[in-house]
């Protein structure tokens, strides 16, 4: 349920990568950018200081840097875009984890993610935190009073009572950066507020980068990790029961990030060039309870949109997007009893692609049904989790897509 604003994809182009931002065509391999090849902005340099005075006591320990302005970013050039690619990748093998729903790079027994997010979220200030647990590092905080972009305060559709606000976020030091693109959903009409409490659902995102001197002018990059979650109270126990028979069709949104690679069929562009992009689109899903499964695609109900992309005066936000032809499905997978559900049974499809068509595609995809059942029933109102699909295309370009996922349903199978 992200709002108005911009996305990962922005805030890493203003990091300086140097990977950039680009639109997708809708054809000849689904993926490839057709806008030329941006110029990356200068970097700021690093003020020089004067050492400190010599005195007869230590001197106070000055506190590290920390990145929290555009100019800080932009401090943090020079980052490894194969890495990038990889670490996307990585991704799309890893099975999600629960607790909330969380699918990144660190993996662990079974291949499941080792990571673990979890959200808070005050209504009132409407502050929106993250901890992303590591298995023995130090977590990750997502935190939207890190916010460099923040999309209206309050900003709610009055209509039907919903509030949605999001944020870019960067947080780090010269050894660690972390950079996060995370929204949150709630009611704001105090009639559904009381009658569904806490219904909250916030999602994200995120790159961290690992290194030395990531602040300054000449960062030396040693690790990236990246990683999306879907979170809410509605998901943190099991639905009381799920329906023994019949189907429901859920629709929604997805947003991602997306890491790609030119192979050799595109104009104008070098082979091997990675670039990145973010990505939204419309989600369908059918649950099948006499079976216990659940299926799906993303992109098959209207095309997925790239909405954002570097170019040479830097990131600008085209709001229609650009739509391209890549659609990722999500093959069928068994629901457990507590409503629960992961694969790894996502493929990639691109029926525009005729000249260039895929040759290989992969992932792993996962998530919850909420415990709020749809009024008088117990067919759990929506459904949400994570997502990463990669593919190969015959010419050699490359694409991972990140992201999450929801959708809402009604017992005719319509959308409330």
């Amino acid at each position: 349920m992200h709002g108005p604003g911009r996305t990962l994809a922005a805030l890493v182009a203003v990091l300086g990568l140097t990977f950039s931002l680009a639109a997708c065509g809708g054809g000849g391999g689904g993926a490839p950018p057709t806008a030329a090849n941006p110029t990356p902005a200068p970097t700021e340099q690093e003020p020089s200081t004067p050492a400190p005075e010599a005195k007869p006591t230590p001197a106070p320990e000055t506190p590290a840097p920390t990145a929290r302005t555009e100019a800080d970013r932009n401090r943090a050039a020079g980052t490894d875009p194969e890495r990038t690619l990889r670490s996307a990748r990585a991704v799309t093998d890893a099975l999600p984890r629960f607790g909330s729903v969380t699918q990144s790079t660190n993996v662990g027994a079974g291949g499941i993610t080792s990571d673990r997010a979890r959200a808070s979220f005050d209504a009132d200030s409407q502050r929106l935190r993250v901890t992303v647990t590591r298995e023995g590092k130090d977590p990750l905080i997502l935190d939207s009073n890190d916010a460099f972009y923040d999309s209206d305060p309050g900003g709610d559709d009055t209509s039907d009572g919903i509030g949605v606000r999001l944020w870019d976020t960067a947080r780090g030091t010269d050894s660690g950066l972390t950079v996060s693109n995370i929204s949150v959903g709630w009611f704001t009409d105090a009639v559904r507020t009381a009658a569904l409490r806490n219904t909250w659902r916030a999602e994200g995102y995120w790159l961290h980068w690992a290194g030395r001197n990531l602040l300054s002018s000449a960062p030396t990059v040693t690790g990236i990790e990246m990683g999306a979650f879907y979170d809410g109270p509605q998901y943190r126990s099991p639905p009381d029961r799920l329906p023994v028979r019949g189907t429901a069709r859920y629709e929604g949104s997805a947003n991602g990030f997306v890491a790609l690679e030119y192979g050799t069929g595109i104009a104008g562009r070098p082979q091997g060039t990675v670039v990145g992009a973010d990505w939204r689109g419309t989600t369908t899903l059918t649950a099948d309870f006499a079976d216990n499964s659940i299926s799906g695609c993303i992109g098959c109900t209207g095309n997925i949109l790239l909405t954002e992309w570097l170019v040479p005066d830097g990131v600008q936000r085209r709001p229609a997007g650009t739509e391209i032809s890549t659609r990722i499905h999500l093959g069928r997978t068994s629901v457990n009893a507590d409503g629960t559900f992961r694969g790894a049974t996502v493929t990639l499809s691109d029926p525009d692609a005729s000249a260039y068509p895929l040759t290989s595609s992969s992932g792993a995809w996962g998530g919850k049904f909420s415990n709020i059942p749809y009024s008088g029933t117990v067919l759990p109102l929506e459904v949400a989790g994570t997502v990463g699909g990669k593919a190969a295309w015959s010419d050699g370009t490359h694409a991972a897509y990140v992201g999450t996922f929801s959708g809402s349903t009604s017992p005719d199978g319509r959308t409330p």
